[in-house]
């Protein structure tokens, strides 16, 4: 399972880059950079080989435009398989993306409200649950015991072999660790109910429902398949977070089939600068409901939930639906983020409708978020790295 875990200077994954278009941009009042190409692709180069990545994809979008794509390194050090634009990559906790703006769009055709309780969806969940809203789940603000025994390791047999109604059923024995709201605690039993939720009311099954709704028609090649799966075109997976050593990695990248609105996409940097051109022009989400899917979480009581304290980050950061929202210049440069699998990240800057997107092989313990804020500076040279 793709778990957020962050360092004292950042979370954990790893990134890539092939430079090939850059233009002058003016928006928000401000002056956007038009870098070097052959700069950001030697910096960028310099980054991924201090970290050893084997290799990587990194592109650059921005209102429906790809400013920069870097694609280099392999995707089998054992055979030599260059990456390509069209190698797909383990997403991992970066599918939360997708199901939240299918959650969205669920909520922009008017079927559901994220402030609505689980409740209205689902009939039979414990007492304690039923005052939940979808919006607390989606941000990881529900206090419900984690449906994963060991969130940071490999999940055992039982839990990649067992049912969703099995695995919900226990998790319905254990106690609520919070009241719905109070605090952020991140874990898997928020998606799963989530699914149920999108396939009630939209009433299809999940996949079909995001792949339709979602996927189509701009990443036909992208789809869903764990580590165990033979994933045509789907480079090989690395780790270098046990030891110094850079090892074959898999065993974190196995998910049951209940866990596929929180894991279990693959997906390539040619699909996602496509998905990324919808994002950043508005044409997969109204701004409302993107502003509504990247407002920071707060409790009950009007207060924002800010972990940055906790993850020894200055400035601000607090869960978002399906996402992370970070600040530390007052406004002037928010951005929203999520990593998987401590190899790959998606971050963008609303205001500047800037995305970054950053795919790797190699699970790290610095993740892509901070090589992403050093392509971010080319374009913004005042801002100040989070990670």
């Amino acid at each position: 399972m793709s778990t957020l875990r962050y360092n004292r200077h950042g979370s954990a994954l790893g990134p890539t880059l092939a430079v090939s278009v850059f233009s002058a941009l003016v928006f928000c009042g401000m002056s956007v950079e038009t870098p070097s190409r052959n700069n950001v692709q030697v910096q960028v180069e310099s980054l991924l080989r201090s970290q050893r990545v084997p290799g990587a994809a990194i592109a650059v979008v921005r209102e429906g435009k790809v400013l920069s794509e870097t694609v280099l390194g392999s995707a089998s050090l054992q055979l030599a398989v260059p990456i390509q634009r069209d190698t797909k990559f383990q997403l991992a906790s970066v599918t939360k993306v997708f199901t939240a703006i299918a959650l969205l769009k669920l909520e922009q055709d008017g079927a559901l409200r994220l402030e609505d309780p689980v409740s209205k969806y689902l009939s039979g969940l414990p007492s304690q649950w039923e005052n939940i809203t979808l919006r607390e789940l989606a941000t990881h603000t529900s206090g419900l015991p984690d449906i994963i025994a060991s969130p940071n390791k490999p999940l055992t047999e039982a839990e990649l072999n067992r049912p969703a109604d099995q695995a919900l059923l226990l998790a319905e024995k254990q106690a609520i660790e919070a009241p719905p709201g109070a605090q952020f605690k991140y874990d898997q039993t928020n998606y799963l109910l989530l699914m149920l939720v999108i396939e009630h009311v939209s009433g299809q099954e999940f996949r079909r429902f995001v792949t339709t709704h979602v996927l189509e028609p701009a990443m036909r090649r992208t789809g869903w398949g764990d580590a165990r799966l033979i994933v045509d075109g789907r480079t090989d997976m690395y780790t270098a977070l046990y030891d110094d050593r850079i090892e074959n990695g898999t065993n974190l990248f196995e998910y049951p089939k209940y866990l596929d609105a929180a894991a279990g996409l693959n997906s390539s940097i040619a699909d996602m600068e496509q998905f990324a051109s919808l994002l950043t022009s508005g044409r997969l989400l109204s701004r409302t409901e993107r502003e509504r899917m990247w407002e920071p979480a707060k409790n009950r009581n009007g207060k924002l939930i800010d972990i940055a304290k906790d993850m020894e980050i200055p400035g601000i950061v607090a869960p978002a639906v399906g996402w992370f929202y970070a600040d530390n210049s007052a406004g002037r440069y928010p951005r929203v983020f999520m990593t998987g699998g401590s190899a790959v990240s998606i971050v963008v800057f609303p205001k500047q409708e800037l995305c970054i997107i950053s795919l790797t092989n190699l699970q790290a313990k610095d993740d892509p978020l901070p090589i992403a804020e050093t392509i971010a500076k080319f374009y913004f040279p005042d801002i100040k790295p989070l990670f």
